[in-house]
């Protein structure tokens, strides 16, 4: 008895080590993981946070605390966020959360707000959208240890792709509006793949209430993860 007790500890210690197991998630603006003793941590920033992403692997973490937010109103059941910062924490860190101050300049205005942050597969830029827009927000990235950032694109939704033949390259899903006169007529949401190059490869035409479906059919089609 006392053998495989001994067995199955250290298996759990072997996948565990792996970045198995740490199981993060968000709950009531708190976000936690399952640390070495086998209890849940939680990441504290001191407010509360929102939009949390796992990489693959489960070996960080990318999310936003709300620094200045308007109650819901009407139907809305989530608070309208003015103000935000990103944090990302890594296992290799033991999960300290480490922060990313917003000062983003789009169409001629400073937004201080991120929202869906997610990191490339070596850790090394972080993506997240700016909300500036009612038809489409911008997709921005900057390096981790800069603080320059870039547009990539207006879009919907994306995800970053881990592993695989298209390791680091993007799924995009953006808003193309019907042109004047177009017979087929309303607001299409097509996805695609962009490489780091910046080729563009459609996916699907529509894929508005599908992208996630698309996405991880595609991801697995080439030996990733995109989510």
């Amino acid at each position: 008895m006392r053998l495989a007790f001994i067995v199955v500890w250290f298996a759990a210690l072997a996948a565990h080590s792996d970045g198995q197991g740490l199981s993060p998630r968000l709950s009531n603006g708190v976000v936690t993981y399952v640390g070495e003793d086998g209890t849940r941590k939680e990441i504290k920033v001191g407010r509360k946070c929102a939009d949390l992403w796992v990489s693959p692997d489960e070996n960080a973490v990318a999310f936003i605390a709300i620094d200045r937010s308007k109650p819901p109103v009407g139907g809305e059941i989530e608070p309208f966020i003015e103000e935000s910062t990103v944090y990302v924490a890594r296992k290799a860190d033991a999960f300290r959360p480490i922060p990313f101050a917003l000062n983003i300049e789009l169409d001629g205005r400073v937004w201080h707000i991120a929202r869906e942050p997610k990191l490339s597969p070596d850790l090394l830029t972080l993506y997240f959208f700016v909300p500036n827009s009612m038809a489409g927000w911008t997709l921005v990235s900057r390096p981790v240890r800069a603080d320059i950032y870039r547009v990539v694109a207006r879009g919907a939704d994306y995800c970053v792709m881990w592993g695989g033949d298209h390791s680091g390259d993007l799924a995009l899903l953006t808003r193309v509006d019907p042109r004047p006169g177009d017979p087929n007529g309303g607001v299409r949401y097509p996805c695609s793949w962009r490489r780091s190059s910046g080729e563009e490869v459609e996916l699907a035409s529509d894929c508005f209430a599908a992208f996630d479906d698309v996405v991880a059919k595609w991801s697995a089609e080439h030996g990733g993860a995109c989510r």
